[in-house]
């Protein structure tokens, strides 16, 4: 359930937070992050930030892996804060494996979306980086932050 707040538009900022904590998966395929989405409109850019909690059920080989799906015609170049290596990636591909344990962890992806002529959405997935029956999870407070910058 994604929880957009009325007034949490601040000085063109919104924020989008995770109600429940994302259903588990012991998969590699990627699977949207629910709650943590935003539409956007043609011709316009947006940076976004996300704030995510993650977590393992058990076992120590899953480790968690995101991405971003955008619109047709949409550039999209993000970033994550993981270790000491910041490596731009474009819409579609892997982060690669970022570090999860049975403790929580936050992970830190930033990035800039343009827009072309269709509208869409933004939206965050993950899965595991290496199958493993540990279950890779997205927490409850988990938050999307997004602007928007001007028609593009």
């Amino acid at each position: 359930m994604i929880t957009r707040k009325p007034g949490a538009n601040i000085n063109g900022k919104m924020l989008v937070q995770k109600a429940d904590q994302n259903s588990p998966t012991s998969d590699t395929s990627f699977v949207d992050v629910d709650d943590l989405f935003f539409p956007v409109k043609i011709n316009t850019a947006y940076l976004f930030k996300v704030f995510g909690k993650n977590r393992l059920s058990a076992g120590v080989l899953a480790d968690i892996k995101y991405t971003f799906t955008v619109p047709t015609n949409a550039t999209c170049k993000w970033s994550t804060s993981y270790g000491n290596t910041f490596i731009m990636f474009s819409a579609g591909v892997s982060s690669g494996s970022i570090n999860a344990t049975i403790n929580d962890e936050t992970t830190m992806l930033w990035g800039i979306i343009i827009v072309g002529d269709t509208p869409g959405n933004l939206q965050m997935q993950f899965g595991q980086a290496t199958s493993d029956p540990a279950s890779a999870r997205i927490k409850k407070h988990s938050t999307m932050q997004f602007w928007e910058l001007q028609s593009a």
